[in-house]
């Protein structure tokens, strides 16, 4: 079993890089620590809300969010509907 503590502090993290790429990965691994564990899926679903609320907090809301707000609410999204689901 991976080792989600480790996965959980070392990903918020990411999120505050500046490289796309890096905070794509950070959104996705949060994603992962997410739904293995259930002590640690409130709190992604907290800093993912907050890293969607950040990052659109300045925006016109014209086109289409960043590719990773997008990839953000992709993860809340899917595990609200797993939750109704399952």
């Amino acid at each position: 079993m991976p080792d989600v503590d480790c996965n959980w502090k070392g990903c918020p993290g990411r999120l505050a890089v500046t490289t796309g790429v890096v905070r794509l990965g950070g959104i996705y691994a949060l994603e992962g620590v997410m739904n293995t564990s259930e002590q640690y899926s409130y709190p992604v679903l907290e800093a993912l809300s907050a890293f969607v609320r950040d990052g659109t907090r300045t925006e016109t809301g014209d086109g289409s969010p960043a590719t990773d707000i997008q990839a953000a609410l992709t993860v809340i999204l899917s595990r609200r509907s797993r939750n109704q689901t399952g």
